[in-house]
C-alpha cells in the first residue's frame, strides 16, 4: 500500500519550496455549441464583461469549453496505486490541504489519452475528443468536470475506478487562485473505524496569470491627432511578475501592434505568455502596451472609427519608442546577467526600430536578439537595396511624389543587437499586402494605406516631394519638420512590408522565417494575429521556431 504515489506532471519535484507552479483558468475561452452539444467553432477569447457570452470564467463552467480552453489544463497522473478489491471498504480520496487561502481550488477531468499524453495541447484530433460533451450522456462526457476539490471538500472516487493497478490521467484547472498540497489518500472503512493506508501529495501553487509576467505601459503620448510639439515618452511599470521557481536567464519582452484596446493587449500577452510555457520556456516574460488608438478610444462613437486611425497611430508608435527603450534599459540594468530578447508584432516593430535607433545612439546594447512578426514597417527601412515596389511607384507618378524618407530611416540598428533580427513574414498577409472587404472589394491592407491616404488630406498634409506641410481645419497651417509626423502622414515608401517578403537582408542578419510554407499563415484576415488567435494545437511549431529565433531554444531542439 505505501507504494502509492501522485504525481502533477508539471514540475521537478513535489516539494514545498518548488511547487508546481500554474495559472488559474480564469479567461474566457468560448465557442458556440450545436444543437447535440459538440463544440461547433475551434474557440476564441471573449472578455467576461464584453456581453458576447455569459459573464463566466472558464473555471466557473461545468465543461472544457473548446479546445483552446485546453491550453489553461495541466496533466495530473495517479500512479503506483495497487488493485484495491471491490466492497472491501477501501477509498481513495483526493483533497487540498495547507492552503494559503480558501480560494484555492481544482477542477478535474478525465484524459482521452490512454498515456496521459500531451496531444490535447498538439492534436486537433485529440483535443476535440478531449472537450467532447453533450447533454444526453451528461458526466460521462470527456469535457465533464466530474470533481470540484476545494479547501472544503474533497471527492472520493467510485470503489470501481481502482479495481486494477494501471496508472489514473486526468486534466486539471485551476478554480481559484493559493497554494497548498493535493493530497492523496487511501483508506479503509471498516466497522471498527477508518484506517488510513497510504498518503502522499503535491505540492501546488495557482496564480492569476497576470501576476505571472511584466507589464509595462509607455505615457506621455497625447489624444491629439497630430501633436503640434514633440513628444517624449516614457514609462509606466503595471505589475513587476512574481519570480518562479525553476527560472533561468531568459527574457522574452512582447511588444503588440495597432488596434489593441486594453482587454486585446491582455489577451495577446497571455496566450503568447502561455503558448510559450507550454514549448518549455521558463525564463521572465514582460509585455509593453503602447498608446496605439483602437475602439477604447471611441466608446461613445462608432468603433468603426478605429479603422481610420492607423497614420495616426503610426506616429504614436514611432513616438512611444523612447519609453519603450528606458525600459529596456532599466530592464537589462536589474538583469544585467539576463539574455534579454525582444519579439514585436505587426505595428509593434515601429516601436521597435526607433527604440533600437534610439539604443545605438546612445551606444546601448540592450537586447540579445529580435523578431519581426509580420512587421508593418517598410523592407527599406532596414534593406536599402529594396527601392522598386512597383505598385508604390506608379502612386508616386500618377498621385505626386512624396518624401522617400523610410528609406534606410533607422540606420544600421542592427548594431544595437547583440544577436540576431529575425523576420516571419507572410507574402500573403491579409493586412499588409492582401486585404480586401467582402463584397464591395475595397482594398484595406497597409499596402493600400501606403497609396490611398500618403500624404494624408483627411489631416491636411500635402507634400511637393521634397518638403511637407499640413493645414487641418481650423488652425494654423506649417511647414513639416519632425521626421516620424512625415513618415506616418506624408512619405510613401518605396517597398513593401518587411513582414510581407523574404530576403530582407540589411539589418536584418538572423535569416527569414517563412509563415506560410512553415505554418500555414495565409491570406484571412485573422490569420495576421493567427500566433494569437489560433488555438494552441495548430501553433507548436511556430512557438518552437519562435523560441529558437529569440534564443531561448536551441535550434537542434525538435
Amino acid at each position: 500500500m505505501m507504494g502509492a504515489w501522485i504525481r502533477a506532471w508539471m514540475a521537478h519535484y513535489a516539494l514545498v519550496n518548488r511547487p508546481f507552479e500554474f495559472w488559474a483558468n480564469n479567461d474566457c475561452d468560448w465557442a458556440t455549441r450545436s444543437l447535440l452539444g459538440s463544440p461547433s467553432e475551434p474557440g476564441h477569447d471573449v472578455s467576461v464583461f464584453g456581453g458576447e457570452v455569459s459573464p463566466n470564467y472558464d473555471y466557473q463552467d461545468k465543461t472544457v469549453r473548446s479546445p483552446r480552453d485546453l491550453e489553461d489544463y495541466a496533466r495530473l497522473w495517479l500512479c503506483g496505486v495497487p488493485a484495491l478489491p471491490a466492497n472491501q471498504g477501501y477509498q481513495v480520496t483526493l483533497s487540498l490541504a495547507n492552503a494559503t487561502t480558501t480560494t484555492f481550488e481544482v477542477n478535474l477531468v478525465n484524459a482521452v489519452e490512454a498515456d496521459g499524453g500531451i496531444g490535447y495541447l498538439t492534436d486537433t484530433n485529440v483535443a476535440a475528443a478531449q472537450v467532447a460533451y453533450n447533454d444526453f450522456n451528461g458526466d460521462t462526457s470527456p469535457g465533464y468536470k466530474f470533481a470540484r476539490i476545494t479547501t472544503s471538500r474533497s471527492h472520493t472516487f467510485p470503489d470501481s475506478h481502482f479495481t486494477n493497478s494501471a496508472a489514473k490521467h486526468f486534466l486539471f484547472e485551476g478554480a481559484g487562485a493559493g497554494r497548498g498540497q493535493l493530497l492523496l489518500t487511501i483508506s479503509q472503512v471498516t466497522p471498527q473505524g477508518t484506517n488510513v493506508c497510504a498518503q502522499t501529495s503535491a505540492w501546488l501553487d495557482l496564480r492569476d496569470v497576470r501576476t505571472m509576467y511584466e507589464q509595462v505601459r509607455t505615457s506621455g503620448v497625447t489624444n491629439s491627432v497630430p501633436p503640434n510639439t514633440f513628444l517624449s515618452s516614457n514609462y509606466q511599470q503595471l505589475n513587476w511578475g512574481e519570480s518562479s521557481s525553476d527560472q533561468d536567464t531568459n527574457i522574452i519582452v512582447f511588444v503588440h501592434g495597432w488596434r489593441m484596446g486594453v482587454w486585446d493587449y491582455y489577451n495577446f500577452s497571455e496566450s503568447m505568455f502561455k503558448r510559450l510555457y507550454w514549448q518549455g520556456y521558463r525564463g521572465r516574460f514582460a509585455s509593453i502596451r503602447w498608446d496605439t488608438l483602437s475602439k477604447d478610444d471611441f466608446k461613445f462613437a462608432s468603433t468603426l472609427q478605429s479603422f481610420t486611425t492607423y497614420n495616426s497611430s503610426e506616429y504614436r508608435a514611432w513616438e512611444s519608442a523612447k519609453g519603450v527603450s528606458d525600459y529596456l534599459t532599466s530592464l537589462k540594468q536589474r538583469f544585467p546577467n539576463y539574455n534579454l530578447n525582444v519579439c514585436a508584432h505587426s505595428m509593434g516593430n515601429v516601436v521597435m526600430a526607433e527604440a533600437l535607433k534610439l539604443q545605438l545612439a546612445a551606444g546601448q546594447h540592450n537586447v540579445n536578439n529580435y523578431v519581426l512578426m509580420q512587421a508593418a514597417v517598410p523592407a527599406s527601412c532596414y534593406d536599402t537595396s529594396f527601392t522598386n515596389y512597383a505598385p508604390f511607384l506608379e502612386a508616386e507618378q500618377q498621385k505626386g511624389p512624396t518624401p522617400n524618407t523610410y528609406w534606410g530611416y533607422p540606420g544600421a540598428i542592427g548594431g544595437a543587437v547583440n544577436g540576431r533580427l529575425v523576420d516571419f513574414y507572410n507574402a500573403n498577409d491579409f493586412a499588409l499586402a492582401t486585404g480586401t472587404l467582402p463584397v464591395l472589394g475595397t482594398t484595406v491592407s497597409w499596402e493600400a494605406n501606403q497609396i490611398k491616404y500618403k500624404p494624408d488630406d483627411g489631416f491636411g498634409y500635402t507634400t511637393d516631394g521634397t518638403n511637407c506641410f499640413v493645414s487641418p481645419w481650423n488652425q494654423t497651417s506649417r511647414t513639416v519638420t519632425d521626421t516620424h509626423e512625415i513618415m506616418s502622414f506624408c512619405a510613401r515608401p518605396r517597398s513593401k512590408a518587411v513582414g510581407a517578403q523574404p530576403g530582407v537582408g540589411g539589418a536584418i542578419q538572423g535569416g527569414s522565417i517563412d509563415l506560410k510554407g512553415n505554418f500555414g499563415f495565409n491570406d484571412k484576415k485573422e490569420e495576421h494575429s493567427a500566433e494569437f488567435n489560433w488555438n494552441i494545437q495548430r501553433l507548436s511549431g511556430f512557438y518552437r521556431q519562435l523560441g529558437i529565433g529569440l534564443g531561448v531554444f536551441p535550434p537542434s531542439t525538435p
